[in-house]
């Protein structure tokens, strides 16, 4: 018998590659939502950062899609 004991991620910040695997994204996706203003970031030093609650905020904005007729 195997036993995985997974440990909650505590981190606040994600890098931009990390967050976008986060939102199932491209990271070249997520620059440009970036751009956009869409999404906020943070910098440290020359390091572009994502924090988890700018994730949060940006999936609650996010539209939600109506479901197809017939789904």
């Amino acid at each position: 018998m195997i036993n995985i004991t997974l440990q909650a991620d505590e981190r606040r910040v994600f890098s931009v590659t990390e967050a976008a695997a986060v939102l199932g994204i491209g990271r070249s996706k997520l620059y440009e939502f970036i751009a956009a203003g869409e999404l906020r970031t943070i910098h440290i030093g020359r390091l572009c950062k994502v924090p988890v609650d700018a994730i949060d905020e940006f999936l609650a904005t996010r539209p939600s899609t109506p479901p197809r007729p017939g789904a």
